[in-house]
């Protein structure tokens, strides 16, 4: 978040900030005695009604009570952002608030002489006072620098703790309860109630009160259900992220660098720690810098596989700035879990630690549950059009009745309630009682479901979704894929399909599908992408465990070792040992659409790399020569048929260890050779047909979006009934314009029809499937 003022004088009282993306307005206010007595007065004079108003507009509230000042010297701010006002206090190093002397600039040396500026704290994030910019900008991240620092953090001082832990705060994702009566009063103190008590008043000055007791009973008891299910969710929301564990973390006291055990939330951004062998619940987000981890992420992104997490490569970003986004193959994420480490032989595995409480990933996740976005839709602003027709239609009947009663000589006690009593007939006061009802057994049903809601006025819009999206992958088909074949490249040509990998001969193609995988064991059980199991499990190899004779054998730090099963060898393996150990991974990214191993096989100097992935993405990487001439032909066949297709490449490599460790993705992925297909049949799930066809019922269109191929994504939407069979598919492809306007390339499966420039919206409007997409293309907010 950063700031950016509209004047460079001391006495600024407004500034615009940046936000996740969006621009906010920020002033500052200075609490004024006079005006705030004044207020004291109206609020007694007008029977506390003034204080009632400003509960309904804080911002009245300030104005009123302070006068506006320089940013500098305010005791208040308030930030305007799309998602409402926000009234924060300003807070001062010292009890007297003296002003700080500016000699600071936004570096290391600033942040951690943080006892000098002043602070707010907004969404649960920290904004310290830049003198030299004059604004107030985000407390920045620690890991905002070169990876170097990154690679060789040492232990802390008690002193660069105590400084560390008052600027960033404690280790700890703090979410107070709501007292209760302020839930109470923040119920009962809408303007919807507070015109329900009105009416009731009304109706019981005109004798209706048998009426006017039911809609009491029923408000008391609605409002008694909201705030029992509000105290609710709120306790089940702190259960989930208010937790602590015990760390071991290193320390350096007396000069000497110690292994101790202290809670999490005495963790500081830049403390060294050890990651247990029989797995944690991370507590903050930290960098792994030796050994291995795998890790259950569920918590987070909702994957249930386990994920294998290596150590940030030390030498390939010397030059530049450490890059969180980039490297999620590197951190242990907070409120992931630990299930089994592996590092080198009688060494700890060592992470260190970079961002704490709000700051980490799951911190951000919980801001975004507390804080969410508003969203808007036509039928707020619909319901919202009819209340203010109904005003309308009140204040035109309030008129006409009082100047008939008027006309009619009618006693003024009729002449003021009567009219009143028509105002309160028109408006419902039931309303929120009725929608209160609703809701509160709406979220009865979803927490027996296991879902919680803390902010259950969305949930009426629920009702006006009318598009869903869904990825295909798990999804709408199996979790599980089944090995359909293996399609060798011979002699520049693509063969029949062998069903039976492991009756290939041992060569380049069993050896990519032996060792391209991210696997990993946990109790014995082979674990990781239900893809790799199959692939390797087809080859009827052996997946082994790294001891220290494998290393000492290989003479190299290695990861897994696999081989041929002592059945599937025979005599020959006492023979001449058939080991490939794998050195380097470079994990499965969605950015570039495949992943590669480095091996080495025993007995043998050089190294080799495979590679497998998106067959388009693998047929650039590899040598022209290499690709059959029937490739294009079998891979469109395969994919109409509905199966998912991988290619496999591979390359020798003459590099030294030290070198194989240090080199870049892009200079080993090049110049492959190409070795097949691996074509994999991926089931739809029973539920998925009935699911869809609902939905279709209700008016709810269903769109896929998947990273899948074009064909295989449109095989299994025909299958699931998102595309009638007999429906005319039409592939659009967008590419970026060189100059203003938009390029599109169509083609149609049956026939060729352009899609002219006015009906993009249209067609957006008849998109059923996306393919090839990435996570970070936001498809979304397109369809909204």
């Amino acid at each position: 978040m950063v700031s950016l003022p509209c004047k460079s004088n001391n006495k600024l009282h407004a500034s615009e900030i940046v936000c996740e993306g969006s621009r906010s307005n920020i002033e500052g206010y200075k609490f004024s005695y006079v005006r705030y007595i004044c207020v004291i007065i109206g609020c007694v004079l007008t029977a506390g009604l003034l204080r009632l108003l400003f509960h309904w507009f804080p911002q009245w509230m300030l104005w009123c009570t302070h006068k506006t000042c320089g940013l500098k010297e305010a005791d208040k701010v308030m930030i305007k952002d799309i998602s409402g006002i926000y009234i924060h206090k300003v807070h001062y190093p010292t009890k007297e608030k003296s002003r700080p002397q500016c000699d600071s600039s936004t570096t290391d040396a600033f942040l951690e002489d943080q006892n000098k500026h002043q602070y707010i704290i907004h969404k649960k994030l920290k904004y310290i006072w830049n003198c030299e910019s004059e604004k107030f900008e985000l407390l920045e991240y620690w890991d905002k620098r070169p990876y170097h620092e990154v690679l060789n953090t040492q232990a802390l001082t008690a002193d660069r703790i105590k400084t560390r832990r008052s600027l960033y705060g404690i280790n700890k994702i703090d979410i107070s309860l709501t007292p209760i009566i302020r839930l109470v009063l923040n119920g009962c103190l809408t303007p919807f109630h507070c015109f329900q008590v009105f009416s009731c008043v009304i109706w019981y000055c005109v004798e209706y009160e048998i009426y006017a007791t039911c809609i009491v009973v029923f408000s008391v008891i609605s409002l008694i259900f909201q705030v029992h299910e509000l105290r609710k969710n709120e306790r089940a929301l702190k259960r989930t992220v208010c937790v602590s564990s015990k760390v071991g973390v290193c320390r350096r006291y007396d000069g000497k660098d110690d292994f101790m055990l202290v809670d999490s939330t005495e963790l500081v951004p830049g403390d060294l720690i050890a990651v247990p062998s029989s797995g944690c619940l991370m507590q903050c987000d930290a960098v792994l810098l030796m050994g291995n981890c795998i890790v259950n992420e569920s918590s987070l992104t909702g994957e249930s596989l386990p994920i294998t997490k290596i150590p940030l490569p030390n030498g390939q970003y010397e030059n530049t700035t450490f890059d969180f986004r980039s490297c999620p193959r590197h951190i242990l994420f907070s409120g992931t879990s630990v299930i089994q480490t592996r590092g080198d032989i009688n060494k700890r595995v060592l992470a260190v630690v970079i961002r704490t409480g709000f700051m980490t990933t799951k911190g951000e996740l919980v801001r975004s549950i507390m804080f969410p976005k508003p969203m808007k839709f036509k039928f707020t602003q619909d319901v919202y059009q009819f209340l203010g027709a109904l005003c309308g239609v009140a204040l035109v009947s309030l008129c006409v009745t009082i100047y008939l009663m008027y006309w009619n000589k009618k006693e003024l006690y009729y002449i003021i309630l009567r009219p009143l009593d028509i105002v309160t007939i028109v408006i419902p006061p039931i309303l929120p009682v009725a929608m209160s009802v609703g809701i509160v057994f709406a979220q009865r049903r979803l927490r027996n479901h296991g879902i919680y809601c803390i902010n259950p006025s969305v949930m009426n819009v629920c009702g006006v979704i009318n598009l869903t999206c869904f990825d295909k992958t798990g999804t709408l088909t199996e979790d599980g894929l089944d090995l359909w074949g293996v399609v060798p490249n011979r002699d520049g040509v693509l063969e029949k399909p062998e069903f039976e990998p492991s009756k290939l001969d041992y060569g380049p193609l069993v050896e990519c599908m032996a060792t391209c995988h991210s696997l990993t064991q946990i109790d014995g059980v082979l674990s990781g992408d239900p893809l790799d199991v199959k692939m390797f499990q087809s080859t009827k190899w052996e997946f082994i465990e790294v001891t220290s004779e494998d290393q000492h054998n290989f003479d190299l730090v290695i990861s897994a070792i696999v081989r041929p099963k002592k059945d599937e060898c025979g005599d020959t393996f006492k023979k001449i040992p058939y080991e490939i150990g794998i050195v380097r991974q470079f994990p499965f990214s969605s950015s570039v659409q495949r992943m590669s191993v480095i091996t080495r096989t025993l007995n043998e100097s050089q190294f080799h790399v495979y590679t497998k992935g998106a067959p388009e993405t693998i047929e650039v990487l590899c040598r022209r020569d290499t690709i059959p001439t029937n490739f294009h032909s079998n891979l469109l066949e395969f994919t109409r048929e509905g199966f998912r297709v991988l290619a496999l490449a591979w390359r020798p490599i003459k590099a030294s260890y030290l070198r194989i460790m240090r080199i870049s993705r892009d200079r080993v992925e090049h110049n492959l050779l190409f070795l097949g297909l691996l074509v994999m049949e991926n089931r739809l799930k029973p539920e998925s047909g009935p699911v869809i066809k609902t939905l279709r019922q209700a008016n709810i269109r269903p769109v896929m979006v998947t990273g899948d191929h074009m064909l295989t994504s449109l095989s299994v939407a025909r299958d699931c009934e998102m595309i009638d069979e007999l429906d005319r598919v039409v592939i659009v492809t967008a590419r970026p314009p060189p100059c203003p306007g938009n390029d599109f390339d169509s083609d149609v499966l049956n026939e060729s029809q352009p899609i002219p420039i006015p009906n993009i919206g249209f067609s957006l409007k008849r998109i059923q499937t996306t393919f090839r997409m990435l996570p970070m293309q936001e498809i979304i907010k397109i369809f909204r």
